[in-house]
């Protein structure tokens, strides 16, 4: 019972009765417990599909520099329109999977809830078997990140938002769409477009491809 109740079966009465219906305390642990369920089913559908929505993330075709702060906005774009505050997730110099190697920086989106910040990643899957979806302090600790490039954030979570509440996309898909001569694009239609041209301008032997589009 101790455990059903976090440790804290108190928390989770009404004392006095008065309550009509489900407890006001009961009925956001159950809110929050149908957020985390449908969350891992749009992180696990991602992840199966390389689809967020109706965009395409180019997922992992290409590990080396292959666009994660262009996927990240896509992958934000689509949780905030399904109803989720949406923030992004970020290591400094972090551990590439499988490899001795470095990224100089990773990120991916992140989703709050109860306290608890959930990372959408299509590469770590550390809340199951092709999840797509890890405990922020799960993914971060796997990456290792040395937080030794100055020019960058350190590791942690970066608001998506700005001081008034509105949506601010990632600092390094802004850096990429300034490069933009389409102005019918939006950030995310952009970031999915720079991914399909990082893919077609991909070289095998610098393991590399060109990150900066214009949209055209």
């Amino acid at each position: 019972m101790f455990h059903y109740a976090g440790n804290c079966p108190v928390r989770y009465i009404d004392p006095d009765g008065r309550d009509h219906g489900i407890p006001s305390n009961i009925q956001r642990i159950l809110d929050n417990r149908q957020k985390l369920n449908e969350l891992r089913v749009n992180a696990r559908e991602i992840k199966s599909t390389g689809m967020a929505g109706n965009r395409d993330i180019h997922f992992a075709k290409h590990l080396r520099g292959d666009g994660c702060f262009a996927r990240a906005c896509i992958i934000a774009d689509y949780l905030r329109e399904k109803g989720y505050k949406v923030n992004y997730a970020y290591v400094n110099h972090p551990k590439m999977p499988n490899s001795d190697k470095r990224f100089y920086y990773h990120i991916a989106a992140c989703v709050e809830i109860d306290g608890e910040n959930y990372v959408v990643d299509p590469i770590y899957n550390h809340e199951g078997e092709n999840s797509g979806l890890s405990k922020f302090e799960a993914w971060k600790n796997f990456q290792n990140p040395l937080d030794d490039k100055p020019d960058i954030p350190e590791s942690g979570i970066l608001s998506g938002y700005d001081e008034n509440g509105n949506v601010k996309e990632n600092r390094h898909i802004q850096r990429f769409y300034k490069y933009n001569k389409n102005g019918a694009l939006s950030v995310p239609d952009y970031a999915e477009k720079l991914l399909e041209y990082y893919e077609k301008t991909y070289n095998p032997e610098t393991k590399s491809g060109d990150l900066y589009y214009d949209g055209l």
